[in-house]
């Protein structure tokens, strides 16, 4: 937006010099001069209104997300709170277990008591919590945005292999994940595929962050830097945030329309 508000300024601008260049002397009165600086300043303080409004949004866009940011602290704590019931409760399912277990080795049942061993372990590594990362705001976001994708049918596949050091800091690495993720998840939904699926790889190369998005999509709907969102203003900020965010860190991003699939690339340096 900042671009187009631009181009048309200097549009302006360049049929005010035209006119100027082709005008002879005679012309050039008092009153011509006077027009062409009133022009002036009514493009400059019009490239001011317009970059004031545009700031202001992309302000209010930051501040939508600092407080779903706290939305999700507060989740990431019931999260946390429903892990340690869930403990109690397998804990509990895994004492019972042992006690049946028992029972079955003093009655000579090995064969028995060998498989419920065998279906307890399977049990419990297909169930167990998996935390992808330590932070707990980044923790939040990926299980909040999966929980939603499940939610509304999409398969979820996270890969996320985070450097222990980092000079990337947590809050735009969480509005990276944030806006990416939730522009994944609703170009899913809009899609009629029954096959619906979203993965995210975060991976670490010669010095970089690099984190790969695809997502299921509407291949009727072509990308256009812009959203199908009813508030399309945020979402289209939201690109605009995560491209900030690239160039604060010397990285890049590509955004790939792949008609039935989309892939969002994003590189950012952390070392």
């Amino acid at each position: 937006m900042r671009r187009k508000i631009t181009f048309i300024i200097s549009l302006i601008l360049f049929q005010i010099f035209y006119l100027l260049s082709h005008y002879t002397v005679q012309y050039l009165n008092l009153f011509f001069l006077l027009t062409c600086l009133s022009a002036l300043v009514v493009c400059y303080n019009l490239y001011r209104l317009l970059m004031q409004i545009f700031i202001g949004q992309k302000t209010e866009a930051e501040l939508n997300l600092l407080k779903k940011q706290q939305a999700l602290n507060a989740e990431h704590l019931q999260l946390v709170k429903q892990q340690e019931n869930d403990l109690l409760k397998t804990q509990k399912q895994f004492t019972e277990t042992l006690h049946t277990v028992r029972n079955l080795l003093h009655t000579g049942n090995c064969e028995k008591a060998e498989k419920l061993i065998h279906e307890t372990l399977e049990t419990f590594q297909r169930e167990r919590f998996h935390p992808y990362c330590e932070d707990n705001l980044i923790l939040a976001i990926l299980e909040s945005r999966r929980m939603l994708a499940e939610q509304a049918g999409i398969h979820v596949d996270y890969q996320i292999f985070l450097p222990e050091k980092s000079m990337i800091q947590p809050s735009d690495l969480s509005s990276v994940l944030f806006n990416i993720l939730d522009n994944a998840i609703e170009a899913c939904r809009s899609s009629e595929d029954l096959k619906k699926n979203l993965s995210l790889s975060l991976t670490t190369s010669k010095g970089f962050l690099s984190i790969l998005v695809r997502n299921t999509k509407d291949p009727q709907i072509v990308f256009n830097h812009s959203t199908t969102k009813k508030d399309s203003v945020y979402h289209g900020l939201g690109l605009s945030i995560i491209e900030d965010i690239c160039r604060k860190y010397d990285g890049s991003w590509q955004w790939n329309d792949c008609g039935d699939t989309f892939e969002s690339v994003i590189l950012l340096r952390y070392c």
